[in-house]
């Protein structure tokens, strides 16, 4: 992209410099309607290169943002899982005296 942006530049400033000879050569400028077709290339060249900068953007916004989401999607299975274990933990008792550890709640040992 920055790439891009410095080619605008030095394309731009190149331009300038040609315009600046010409006027000092022939002392005068281009007419609008001899030009026409060249400064249509010109501004169409800059806003596909404009435009390509601005497409960049939003791709990386949009893969900024899907990485954000699949870490928020992340983070709510894991807490998801973890509140499973949760309750599946507290259907089971330990019987500490006896040895005993993970016995369903209700069940016969019970």
């Amino acid at each position: 992209m920055r790439d891009k942006l410095e080619s605008l530049l030095t394309d731009g400033l190149t331009l300038k410099v040609e315009a600046k000879k010409r006027l000092a050569t022939y002392q005068n400028e281009l007419s609008k309607e001899s030009n026409a077709a060249v400064v249509d290339l010109v501004i169409s060249q800059y806003q596909s290169k404009l435009d390509e900068i601005e497409a960049r953007k939003q791709q990386a916004i949009l893969e900024q943002q899907k990485k954000v989401l699949e870490e928020r999607q992340a983070k709510a299975l894991q807490k998801q899982h973890q509140a499973e274990r949760e309750a599946d933990k507290a259907g089971y008792v330990d019987f500490e005296d006896f040895n005993i550890i993970d016995v369903r709640k209700n069940s016969r040992l019970d």
